[in-house]
């Protein structure tokens, strides 16, 4: 694969995983069947976002690849950070 379609495939990863958690958490209310899908999101497509931003860094040691690993492993932390904050605010 080109470094152009792997660059391009860590930024689709990254795209809708944000856009499946921002439904999630703002869209999607309880008993839906869609419930969780954004969550569950966060830990299969940003893995595999970062493996893409990787593979397309080791050809071009490009800046834009840091950025969308670092993003990718943001969007993973996410959900570890949103249960941590929200144990913080509502309790356990």
């Amino acid at each position: 694969m080109s470094a152009r379609l792997q660059r391009k495939s860590a930024t689709t990863a990254l795209v809708v995983t944000a856009v499946l958690l921002i439904t999630d958490l703002f869209f999607i209310f309880y008993d839906h069947p869609l419930d969780g899908v954004g969550i569950l999101s966060t830990f299969i497509l940003p893995p595999a976002g970062i493996l893409f931003g990787l593979s397309a860094y080791k050809m071009t040691r490009s800046r834009k690849d840091i950025i969308l690993i670092l993003l990718n492993a943001a969007a993973f932390v996410s959900y570890f950070a949103y249960m941590f904050f929200g144990t913080l605010i509502l309790g356990p």
